[in-house]
């Protein structure tokens, strides 16, 4: 996770990579930054699931509590900006809420501080989505459990 700037961490990258063949001193933040939105959400996933957490919890050398893995699920709700495209995909927090609003849960381990899943999701009627993001949750759990 970063702990600075994206321009700290771009010019750490770049003095790493620096070569006297190639410069990237050119590369700026705002190009960095629409670069990076043209990847494909799905493909974080997968390198999350394949390059980070099969491999990790494959071995046995992970932290567990009392013999289990601790998994801990924590949820939010974020008011977005008031576009057509975000009413009709996310609905309203509420019916009296002026501006769309969506759901976000992550499932999370503590001990080893890795995120093993993110959610995203309408919030209609907040009780039902919430059963229906924790489900969907532990659903995915079984194909993490190596």
């Amino acid at each position: 996770m970063m702990q600075c700037s994206a321009r700290t961490e771009l010019e750490r990258l770049f003095q790493t990579l620096s070569s006297d063949e190639i410069s990237f001193e050119s590369i700026t933040t705002s190009a960095f930054t629409q670069a990076r939105a043209k990847f494909s959400e799905q493909a974080f996933v997968e390198l999350n699931q394949d390059c980070i957490l099969a491999p990790f919890y494959s071995h046995s050398d992970y932290k567990k509590w009392n013999g289990f893995r601790l998994l801990s699920v924590d949820g939010s709700l974020l008011e977005l900006p008031p576009e057509s495209a975000l009413y009709k995909a996310y609905g309203k927090l509420n019916p009296q809420a002026r501006l769309p609003g969506a759901r976000l849960s992550q499932l999370y381990d503590p001990l080893n501080q890795l995120t093993l899943e993110k959610l995203r999701g309408q919030v209609f009627h907040l009780d039902l989505i919430q059963n229906q993001s924790l489900t969907a949750q532990f659903t995915l759990l079984s194909g993490l459990f190596i």
